[in-house]
């Protein structure tokens, strides 16, 4: 046979040894329970966490008694003393300043009305004061004046007064002139009394007769 058609050996070197049938583990060897829940728990020194089995919540209802109620904090007594203390002295104080308050409004509105009444007091004197210049000016002063018919008659000094020396000085003799009406729907006639240079004169004139100073000088002059 020619050496070129030789099969080759071969190589031990292409095949590992094999182990030795002691070092191989058999079938036979079960792990150890405990073994392998250590090797599977990581432990706390190695930062891993540990599982703990969550514990049941104890529900007192389902055992048939009812869930303890914490107790409420009260409050202390000498806390409750002082607000309530507190709160009365600030009442009686209101109160106290409300009626000093009322007092001296009522005292001021009691100045008040004094004051209008002097101030048309005042008023009044100063009207008379005119008017009795003015008389003086022309020599005639009214003395009374009334209005009115039958046994009903109305003093309208005043208002003679004011109208005589009003700047037209004239007026009639009517109830919306006098500001007064002492018998409704009936004629009613005017009397004046009035002075001129000293001396005393009367004039009188029906409903709606016409008075001024010029007619009061004429009839004083006759």
């Amino acid at each position: 046979m020619n050496e070129s058609t030789k099969p080759p050996e071969p190589n031990e070197e292409a095949f590992p040894p094999l182990a030795d049938d002691s070092s191989m583990p058999t079938t036979d060897e079960t792990p150890n329970p405990a073994e392998v829940k250590e090797a599977a728990t990581p432990s706390a020194s190695t930062g891993g966490i540990t599982s703990a089995e969550a514990t049941p919540t104890k529900d007192p209802w389902a055992e048939g008694e009812p869930p303890a109620t914490p107790e409420p904090t009260g409050v202390p007594v000498m806390v409750v003393v002082f607000i309530f203390a507190v709160a009365a002295a600030v009442i009686v104080f209101l109160v106290s300043h409300a009626r000093s308050l009322g007092a001296r409004i009522d005292q001021v509105t009691l100045e008040s009305e004094q004051a209008k009444a002097q101030a048309g007091l005042l008023q009044t004197q100063l009207d008379q004061l005119s008017l009795a210049a003015k008389a003086n000016t022309t020599g005639l002063l009214i003395v009374s004046a009334v209005y009115g018919s039958g046994g009903t008659f109305r003093d309208v000094t005043d208002r003679v007064n004011t109208l005589l020396h009003e700047s037209d000085a004239e007026f009639y003799s009517k109830p919306e002139w006098l500001h007064d009406d002492p018998t409704p729907g009936y004629n009613k006639e005017l009397v004046i009394v009035y002075k001129y240079q000293g001396q005393r004169h009367i004039f009188m004139t029906g409903e709606g007769g016409k008075v001024s100073v010029t007619t009061l000088l004429d009839e004083a002059k006759k």
